[in-house]
Parts: structure tokens; C-alpha cells; sequence
């Protein structure tokens, strides 16, 4: 689906939900659909390998340092930026 548009005019997607993950190279990357039988998902979700992993322990790890350390912080954590951008 890209810009609201179907997937193919006549295609019928079947009713229901799915839910798959597949390894990537920095963690499990996970999709989500669910269909209500048209030609369109009513609902897809992406999971990123490190969206939650890095935003849910960041105010852990960042209590009590310097703020010259919080880049050098982040960056060690071997995140993918481009999944904190959803």
C-alpha cells in the first residue's frame, strides 16, 4: 500500500490479522497487518529492530551523566536512527 492506494484493484486481501517477523541486522523486525477482505489493509504497523529497545532504556541510562556524554551514549548503542523517525 503506498499513499492510500490499493494493493491491486481486484486483489482481495483475506479477513483477518497477521502478524510475522524476520531477522535483520540489528534485531528482529516485525510486521503487522490486519484486513477486513478489501483490496486495501485496514491497519499495517512496522516494529523496527531498535525503536523500543533504545528509546525505553534511555532514561535509565541517562541519569546522573554529563551532557557531553549523551551522544556518545546514544551512538553506542548501535541503534538504526531511521526507526526512531516513525
Amino acid at each position: 500500500m503506498l499513499d492510500g492506494k490499493a494493493i491491486h484493484p481486484f486483489m482481495k486481501i483475506p479477513e483477518g490479522e497477521g502478524f510475522y517477523c524476520v531477522e535483520s541486522a540489528r534485531g528482529e523486525l516485525c510486521f503487522h497487518l490486519v484486513s477486513k477482505g478489501d483490496n486495501k489493509p485496514y491497519r499495517a504497523k512496522v516494529r523496527g529492530p531498535t525503536f523500543d529497545t533504545i528509546l525505553v532504556a534511555m532514561p535509565q541510562i541517562m541519569r546522573n551523566v554529563e551532557y557531553a556524554d549523551i551522544p556518545v551514549i546514544y551512538w553506542s548503542l548501535d541503534n538504526c536512527p531511521a526507526d526512531h523517525d516513525r
